[in-house]
């Protein structure tokens, strides 16, 4: 899968595939034929064994190796840094940091991100106990939460542009979305508990 997934991500780059999008003309702000790459190591990652396994037991190494990627990636973005393509070859999206087709240099920075902050739980729940909780809740209903705020998102920003774009507008949005992604959540956990009880309900004589 993996092997399969990265030759689509070096297709993408080297000859600039993306999809159309519809209604309006145009294509993918985050193309998908590059972004699956991100799904696909997340997956991966998440395993006991094999890559996933392999990040677990050097862990700590994989920390220390993130450290300077970031604070490159940090760097770059405070001084607008970006590299003149002129002195580089075809093709030129390998060495750009270009969003929609998840240039090498965003995905390293991506994955040095989750270097160092995986296995922050633990230290996170030290400070603030029931945030894990509500990351997992999150987690586990990943789809259902993507789908809705997705839609729910549209409206965040007709609201937007009807009220502006402000302080206090974009801390409602921000306040509001953050509680019903918990709440959709929790309703697809309730429905499945639900869902659950009924079955194992004995049935009545």
């Amino acid at each position: 899968m993996l092997l399969a997934s990265l030759a689509i991500y070096a297709g993408a780059l080297v000859f600039g595939v993306n999809l159309p999008t519809w209604p309006v003309e145009g294509s993918w702000f985050l193309n998908p034929l590059a972004w699956q790459l991100i799904y696909v190591l997340g997956f991966l990652l998440a395993g006991e064994d094999g890559i996933g396994g392999f990040a677990r037991r050097h862990r700590a190494i994989s920390r220390w190796l993130a450290l300077p990627v970031v604070a490159l990636g940090a760097v770059a973005g405070m001084t607008d840094f970006y590299p003149d393509l002129v002195y580089f070859p075809e093709p030129k999206l390998f060495f750009t940091f270009d969003k929609t087709f998840l240039s090498p240099a965003r995905l390293i920075h991506s994955l040095a991100l989750t270097a160092i902050f995986a296995g922050s739980f633990k230290i996170i729940g030290q400070w603030i106990p029931r945030l894990p909780g509500f990351l997992c809740l999150l987690g586990r209903n990943s789809l259902n939460v993507y789908c809705a705020l997705s839609l729910l998102s549209l409206c965040g920003q007709i609201f937007r542009f009807i009220y502006g774009g402000h302080v206090a507008s974009d801390a409602f949005i921000v306040i509001l979305g953050v509680l019903l992604m918990g709440f959709i959540a929790w309703a697809a956990e309730w429905r499945e508990r639900s869902r659950a009880a009924l079955a194992n309900k004995p049935l009545s004589p």
